[in-house]
């Protein structure tokens, strides 16, 4: 089993544009963009459902497939854990 810390925050944002975000594994494997990916679905949606937190996610998964990354984030949104 592998564990990854990855780190999401919204990057201050000006009136003209879109939010950005910054999305970056802090200990574990960097070649796991679904990793990214979950992360990056997540802070989004909570920073789309109004709130300004930053993000840390610690998983340690013996299965990376899309499956389980989909199951993580709607677990997550679906009981609204932030």
């Amino acid at each position: 089993m592998h564990g990854n810390h990855t780190s999401c925050q919204r990057k201050d944002e000006s009136v003209f544009s879109d939010p950005t975000y910054n999305v970056s594994v802090l200990f574990g494997k960097r070649d796991e963009p679904l990793l990214l990916a979950c992360a990056r679905q997540l802070i989004e949606h909570i920073s789309g459902s109004g709130s300004a937190r930053s993000l840390m996610i610690s998983l340690g998964l013996k299965d990376h497939s899309q499956a389980t990354m989909k199951y993580i984030v709607s677990t997550i949104i679906e009981n609204r854990l932030w």
